[in-house]
């Protein structure tokens, strides 16, 4: 019974989580587009402020996968460091 029941999760996982991935890639490509200076106009404060708020909300999804992602030391290092500006 339990053989089956974790089937349909993983099988449900790689249905959902795939579609979800590239729904965040699209997003992070269109915000990639707010960079260009001819098209839009802003502050590198108010920018800095908002991939601060991303990369909280990245490390709370990592996080909430438990202990089975290894978090590469100089990435994880980077983000701690921007994270307490």
């Amino acid at each position: 019974m339990e053989d089956k029941r974790t089937k349909v999760k993983r099988d449900r996982f790689l249905r959902v989580f795939p579609r979800r991935k590239n729904e965040i890639i699209r997003a992070i490509d269109s915000i990639i587009k707010c960079a260009n200076r001819y098209n839009y106009s802003f502050n590198i404060s108010e920018v800095n402020d908002a991939f601060i708020e991303i990369e909280k909300r990245l490390m709370d999804a990592r996080f909430a996968f438990g202990n089975g992602i290894n978090f590469p030391e100089k990435d994880t290092d980077k983000a701690e460091k921007r994270l307490k500006k």
